[in-house]
């Protein structure tokens, strides 16, 4: 037989067992912490690093070994619980298992004793060294390390010293009792009894930050999870946002560097880097959503938000129930009335294991949402650590309040009833979780205000917008009252005595709406749905007055229109000082490159003409490069107007244009050497009349007196042509051509001389030949026209009717 071990080696085997368990657990704990911590802490350069005198990086070390020593314990005390609850339920599935052997109720009582012990230590002594210690410059002299820690206990010792005097009074007035003497010489007690009372502050804050977590863990959630986006196009706005920051990128490397730039010009410098830098981030959250599957976009988002509202209720309900059991008696306070909770015995929760996995999902969450609710509240808001910008004093406050929070969180879930888990060791022992009246209305306080914080959540926006649109509507039926009258009412009655001046006036608001027509001034995106709503589309615009704004005497209107997809309402109003518009609400202006950049250009040169105006030399200087740069361009056109003397170049149009000139100038000379002819040809033909017109006629065949030329002459008869008459005309010296020509056509007479007598001639007569008339002997011969050429002939000859008609 196997002899039974020893009862003392087996105590001391357990406690081995425990310690290596705890120190395990703390060294996986204190790694975390620390990466947690350098996660947030600030990275700067320190100079006196290199100076071994200073110490002012082991200063930095301890500082930060005690803070993460601190924010070790915190998270040890918010996983006590969960730890407890699982344990007894896992000793419950397997109680005769060889491995869960070392889990039993003195781990887990020592685990709860430890975490007492070290948070009093961290609170109390840890943080506060650490904090002045890192803020200490020295004492008596010594600058170095050694006076640095002489002023911080110094420091800590008078701070300990008015603390405990505190607690001296606070125990007096409640535990009257015992002596003064007694009660001052106890200090040992003082600790349990201030960390008592740091609990129930830690409690209040639950009460405080928690309601406030579970709302605000909505938009948490919002925005760390990719949020679907129905109604707009990720890549849209993804290329909006990249083509934005890149006309940023090249604002900012257009500007001189940071010496040249005055001070309105660094403003707006950094102005365009804050911008830079949040249009870098939305790229970034954009180009997210866009890698992201639309599936996972789609479902991660909706089932976040069904999860919160389901633990957030269910945490809701389980306060309720618990205040309910209260009232009744059912179940009892929170007050711990035993040392050790015997674990695997029975099950805690009515559910077993469920019930035991969804109370530990529930102090999870309530630890979140106290967490996230901390940094909610208006006066903590300002200390949120942030990534690697945080100093060291600051994280060591924001640890002290996590430890204030995780060891009051055991005493939370305890006191709403969402585990029936006993608190073991100190934490049963505080004195005011016994009081029904306290716990009872904590209850009560702490479902009211979550209850209000999530109605706010859910239903601010729908009442705000339903409170809007009744109140524009009982506005606009006022309005429409007063100045519409109704149409169907029957003309009125006046009597004679009607006094107009006698019937009270109406008043009408001071700042009444009107509905305008009009279009977007500029190009916008809406918040709500991200629609983009280009300038110059129109809208039905709500106008009214701004009150109390205006522009030397100018006023200002503002206008609501809707947004064409989701409805919402945007604002904007008139800006007469940049005659311009500045968009109020409900959407956000699009970036316009142009505008800025001539804004930009007209701020140059109104610096350039004021510098000018100020400084003397700089005018001097700008004067001397105009007129060098004038200088050089007069040369620089000499130089060109020589090099194209140099080339001879052929003009293809000068010559086509001389060339029709030439052909214009022979056509111009053909036309008036015809026209010459024409006119020698009326001269010599034709004679004038009174009129100044030049007729044709043929002149007489013989010589007559000037009384005979006078007279009118009688027309003979025209007899009939006989085919004989020919043989009896006697002959003529006329040439051949004369002879073979037509004898209905008649020959002209010569021209004669104006001094020159008539002369006999004889003529041919169809009825009878003529009789010719000898002239006197002293009468000059008869003078002949050359022959003709063809043209001459078509002008000597013509139709015997057309000069009969011409003697008419």
């Amino acid at each position: 037989m196997e002899e039974e071990a020893d009862p003392e080696e087996q105590a001391f085997h357990s406690t081995v067992r425990e310690y290596i368990i705890f120190l395990l657990l703390f060294g996986i704990l204190y790694v975390a912490s620390y990466l947690v911590l350098r996660t947030y802490l600030h990275k700067e350069k320190h100079e006196d690093k290199l100076d071994p005198d200073n110490g002012e990086a082991t200063v930095h070390r301890i500082s930060l070994g005690m803070c993460t020593f601190a924010l070790t314990v915190a998270v040890g005390a918010a996983l006590l619980l969960p730890i407890s609850i699982l344990s007894n339920e896992i000793l419950l599935l397997y109680p005769s298992s060889y491995y869960v052997k070392w889990l039993n109720s003195s781990l887990i009582s020592g685990l709860w004793n430890h975490v007492f012990l070290f948070s009093n230590l961290s609170i109390f002594i840890l943080l506060p060294f650490a904090y002045f210690f890192s803020e200490s410059e020295g004492i008596g002299g010594q600058q170095g390390l050694i006076g640095r820690v002489y002023e911080a206990c110094l420091i800590q010792l008078m701070l300990a010293i008015l603390v405990l005097g505190m607690a001296f009074v606070l125990c007096a007035l409640i535990d009257k009792s015992q002596s003064a003497v007694e009660l001052f010489f106890n200090v040992w007690n003082y600790l349990p009894f201030l960390y008592s009372c740091l609990s129930f502050l830690g409690v209040l804050l639950l009460l405080l930050c928690t309601p406030l977590g579970f709302a605000r863990l909505f938009t948490v959630c919002g925005q760390i999870i990719i949020r679907p986006n129905f109604l707009s196009d990720v890549n849209d706005e993804y290329y909006a946002v990249l083509f934005e920051e890149s006309c940023i990128r090249e604002r900012i490397k257009l500007k001189s560097p940071d010496k040249q730039l005055n001070g309105q010009e660094r403003q707006a410098r950094k102005v365009l880097e804050s911008k830079l830098v949040s249009l870098e981030a939305q790229r970034f959250k954009l180009n997210q959503q866009r890698r992201s599957s639309p599936v996972l976009r789609r479902l991660i988002y909706p089932l976040a938000m069904v999860l919160l509202l389901a633990l957030t209720m269910a945490a809701l309900l389980n306060v309720l129930q618990n205040t309910l059991q209260l009232l009744v008696g059912i179940k009892a306070l929170p007050l711990a009335t035993r040392e050790h909770f015997p674990l695997g015995l029975s099950s805690l929760s009515k559910l077993g294991l469920i019930g035991a996995v969804i109370e530990v999902v529930l102090i999870g969450y309530l630890l979140a949402a106290s967490t996230v609710g901390l940094y909610t509240l208006p006066f903590l808001s300002g200390i949120r650590p942030s990534a690697r910008n945080t100093p060291l004093t600051q994280l060591i406050v924001n640890c002290g309040l996590v430890l204030v929070l995780s060891s009051a969180l055991p005493l939370l879930s305890r006191i709403l009833g969402i585990s029936n888990f006993d608190l073991l060791g100190n934490y049963g022992r505080i004195e005011w979780l016994g009081n029904f009246y306290l716990v009872l209305l904590y209850n009560v306080i702490f479902a009211a205000a979550a209850t209000l914080c999530l109605a706010k959540k859910v239903t601010n926006s729908l009442l705000l917008e339903v409170w809007r649109r009744l109140k524009l509507a009982c506005t606009t039926s006022l309005q429409r009252g007063t100045l519409e009258p109704h149409r169907m009412l029957s003309p009125k009655y006046y009597p004679p005595d009607f006094d107009p001046s006698k019937i009270p006036r109406v008043r009408q608001a001071k700042n009444r709406q009107f509905t305008v027509r009009l279009m977007a001034p500029f190009n916008m995106k809406c918040k709500t749905c991200g629609e983009y709503i280009y300038k110059g589309k129109k809208f039905n615009a709500r106008k009214e007055d701004v009150e109390n704004e205006n522009y030397l005497g100018i006023r200002i209107y503002r206008f609501y229109i809707k947004c064409t997809r989701c409805l919402s309402e945007i604002s904007f109003k008139t800006d007469p000082q940049s005659t311009d518009y500045v968009v109020e609400a409900g959407a956000t202006r699009n970036f316009m490159a142009l505008k800025l950049a001539e804004e930009q250009a007209v701020r140059e040169m109104e610096a350039e003409k004021e510098e000018e105006r100020t400084n003397p030399m700089k005018l001097l200087e700008n004067r001397t490069k105009a007129s060098r740069g004038e200088i050089e361009m007069v040369e620089t056109l000499e130089e060109l107007k020589e090099l194209n003397k140099r080339k001879v170049v052929v003009n293809f149009d000068d010559m086509l244009h001389r060339y029709d000139e030439e052909r214009e100038t022979e056509a111009a000379a053909e036309a008036a050497a015809e026209l010459e002819d024409e006119q020698l040809i009326k001269s010599v033909f034709g004679e004038r009349t009174e009129d100044g017109t030049i007729v044709k006629r043929l002149a007489d065949d013989g010589g007559s007196s000037s009384d005979e030329d006078k007279r009118p002459k009688k027309l003979a008869k025209t007899l009939p042509i006989k085919a004989t008459d020919l043989l009896a005309a006697p002959l003529n010296n006329t040439t051949t051509k004369n002879k073979k020509l037509n004898p209905l056509v008649k020959m002209k007479s010569a021209l004669i001389k104006p001094n020159s007598a008539s002369s006999s001639s004889t003529s041919t007569s169809t009825s009878a030949p003529s009789t010719s008339s000898t002239a006197p002997s002293s009468a000059p011969p008869l003078v002949t026209k050359p022959s003709l050429g063809g043209l001459g002939l078509l002008g000597s000859y013509s139709d015997s009717s057309s000069h009969s008609d011409s003697d008419n």
